[in-house]
């Protein structure tokens, strides 16, 4: 599931789209984040660790995410700011990830409108 998920994410322009991500994270009820960290350094990718943590953070209730894997994923990101889908053609700035991300109202949690 964690190597679905890294893979999802890195390719979610080409082969799901945001809907159907952040409906696969919101699914996920234990996540191993070891396993999650091993496929992400296999990648050495700093957008998608941009991504995954900015993903996880927002749209996640699963167990086992520490405070720890959200920093694991900070430490990999540079100067860089990128918009987090190519479907995204204005948004709002997280300086905490560097991304431009849509606007929340676009977007549920737990089948819950999500307030900005």
């Amino acid at each position: 599931m964690e190597k679905t998920l890294v893979d999802s994410v890195k390719d979610m322009d080409k082969i799901a789209g945001m809907e159907e991500i952040i409906g696969f994270i919101e699914s996920i009820r234990k996540l191993d984040e070891q396993k999650v960290c091993k496929y992400l350094a296999e990648y050495r990718n700093q957008f998608l660790y941009q991504k995954m943590g900015y993903l996880l953070e927002t749209f996640s209730t699963s167990v086992g995410i520490t405070e720890e894997f959200y920093t694991f994923c900070q430490g990999h990101i540079e100067k860089s700011k990128r918009y987090l889908s190519n479907d995204i053609y204005q948004g709002t700035y997280n300086a905490k990830w560097k991304l431009i991300v849509p606007d929340m109202n676009d977007y549920k949690k737990n089948g819950v409108e999500m307030d900005d």
